[in-house]
Parts: C-alpha cells; structure tokens; sequence
C-alpha cells in the first residue's frame, strides 16, 4: 500500500533530512547541484527506498522471526564496519553481542527449552 513508502519516507528520509539541510543555509543547497543531488540520494534511495523494501520483506514474516533479524541489526553492523572499515572490536563490543543473541535464542525457544540448555 501507499503507507508502505510513505511513513518511511516521512520517518526517516523525507522530512529529516530536509530539515536538517534547510537548516543550513540556503545558499549551499542551492550553490551547487551535487549537494542537492546527495541529499535527494541519501533522503530517497538510501534511507526511504530501504525502509519501503524492508516493510515489504517483514511482511512474510512471523513476528518471532522480524525480531531475531531486527535484534542482530547491530551484530551486522559491526561485522561490516569490522571488516570492511577495520574497526576494531573490543570486550564491551563482545559483552553487547552475547547479550543480543541470547535475547534472540530466549525469544526463539522460549524460557523452558532455553532453561533446559
């Protein structure tokens, strides 16, 4: 539906981002066509266009299931940055993941199967 596209784009990419350009000044929008075109891209295409495939996908989904993937989001993110950028991962980094993942493994099995482990 409409919905779908819209309050992703309204959310994150739409009217934030626009905000937080017009709050710049006016002048460095309008001064050069390849700011504007990186707002439009980033606003658009990375940010509502993802969120509108995202709700799409979620839709086939049990809710058990959208939550271990929306739980991980930050797993993902550091394994990316760690290897494509070279961060270093430290202890606390270690501590957040074990957290994470035993929230997804209780909220998969349950309490009773998790307790038997």
């Amino acid at each position: 539906t409409m919905n779908d596209f819209v309050v992703p784009l309204l959310r994150l990419g739409g009217v934030s981002t626009l905000q937080s350009a017009w709050s710049l000044q006016y002048s460095a929008l309008t001064s050069d066509w390849h700011v504007f075109a990186a707002l439009i891209w980033t606003g658009v295409v990375t940010t509502a266009l993802t969120e509108y495939v995202e709700n799409i996908a979620l839709r086939s989904l049990k809710a058990a299931e959208a939550t271990v993937i929306l739980s991980t989001e930050p797993l993902w993110g550091a394994a990316f940055a760690s290897v494509a950028l070279g961060e270093t991962m430290g202890w606390n980094t270690l501590v957040g993941a074990v957290f994470i993942l035993t929230a997804c493994l209780w909220s998969s099995i349950g309490p009773k199967k998790a307790q038997s482990l």
